[in-house]
């Protein structure tokens, strides 16, 4: 049975009653991936290979649940060296005049960061 056409994403608050226990499912895994993504870069697995830095920064937003400013997340992983720009941009949503730079995540940076003990905390 296919079932493609009534899958959907929904946010945390639209997420229906489910059977049994798979509201308590969803919660705890939200809450350990909501710990995870500060220490760790799920947040680049979660994503396309490439993305623009307003993606990441809403998947960011939506995991931990609050707002983060703009400008300093943009700072903290531009200086990080964790982003690789592609030689690429798109335009992020209709009416937008400038395109938006598109970046990689760069594993083996991260890899050879992890051992001088980065943290990934907003």
């Amino acid at each position: 049975m296919d079932f493609s056409s009534v899958l959907r994403w929904v946010t945390k608050g639209d997420i229906p009653e489910m059977a049994f226990d798979h509201n308590e499912i969803i919660d705890f895994s939200l809450e350990r991936l909501k710990r995870r993504v500060r220490h760790r870069p799920l947040g680049f697995y979660l994503l396309p290979k490439e993305f623009t830095l307003k993606e990441i920064r809403l998947l960011y937003e939506d995991v931990l649940q609050r707002d983060l400013d703009k400008r300093n997340f943009q700072k903290k992983f531009t200086r990080s060296e964790l982003l690789l720009p592609v030689d690429k941009k798109v335009i992020a949503a209709p009416g937008n005049k400038k395109p938006s730079q598109l970046y990689c995540f760069d594993e083996s940076h991260y890899q050879r960061m992890t051992l001088k003990g980065y943290d990934f905390k907003f």
